[in-house]
């Protein structure tokens, strides 16, 4: 008799949802470093070049906040600060004070600044998209390949979509350790001199079916091959004594 357990869809929506997320990312990443970013760019150069021609550009703090401009680096915001109101004598104490450059600063600086930091935020949107995209695809591919997998036992062995088959004369070991928690039991069997592994796991296949499958393999096997847990046969013989005795028989 043969028993088949199919992907369970539950479990691999996750990895389409990610990778959809991923992606969308990705596309907004692209939209601000190809579009949004160089658009942003150009505004505030054009308002940069709009204040300094009309000798105000202390407005730009304000106005860079309000837009989400970069900031003017401070030895420039503060001498134009001084420079608007009439206060250069302040300049050499202030320099002092903060250890800049006495020189006073070119506002082409400014012009230099913008590019820099507009130039970086870019860079960091094809950083990120570099990071999500292929992390995208990946959970995408899971999603998609996971469609259609099967793995099936017969009186023989057990076998798979993937095409990974053994025979229970393979088998070494059957680990049960993650079984209880998280219905994960690992067999280790031997091919040709090879150690290699079959998972059973009943989040991402079908419970009822996997379940059926590991008792199955362990009616196939002896105990002492089956590690960090006891056959199921033998723990639901155990409980059915307590079960009775709960419902008064």
């Amino acid at each position: 008799m043969s028993m088949r357990s199919e992907s369970n869809p539950r479990f691999f929506w996750r990895f389409a949802l990610i990778g959809v997320v991923l992606l969308g990312w990705t596309g907004l990443c692209f939209k601000d470093a190809l579009y949004s970013y160089p658009r942003k760019c150009e505004a505030a150069l054009a308002k940069y070049e709009e204040l300094r021609e009309s000798k105000s550009l202390s407005k730009w703090t304000i106005l860079a906040e309000d837009n989400s401009w970069p900031e003017l680096p401070a030895p420039l915001a503060n001498y134009q600060a001084l420079l608007e109101s009439n206060q250069l004598d302040k300049w050499p104490q202030m320099a002092y004070d903060n250890n800049w450059d006495e020189t006073p600063p070119d506002d082409d600086e400014g012009v230099e600044h913008i590019h820099h930091k507009i130039d970086t935020d870019i860079i960091g949107q094809y950083v990120m998209a570099a990071v999500s995209t292929p992390l995208g695809l990946w959970a995408l591919m899971i999603y998609f390949l996971s469609r259609g997998r099967w793995m099936e036992a017969d009186d023989n062995g057990i076998r798979s979509s993937w095409g990974q088959q053994l025979a229970f004369s393979q088998i070494v070991t059957l680990d049960k350790k993650k079984w209880n928690d998280k219905g994960i039991a690992k067999i280790a069997y031997d091919d040709n001199g090879r150690r290699k592994r079959f998972v059973l796991d009943d989040c991402k296949y079908f419970r009822s079916p996997t379940e059926d499958i590991l008792r199955v393999v362990e009616a196939n096997i002896e105990d002492d091959q089956i590690v960090n847990g006891f056959p199921e046969a033998d723990i639901e013989a155990e409980q059915e004594p307590a079960e009775a005795s709960e419902n008064g028989l």
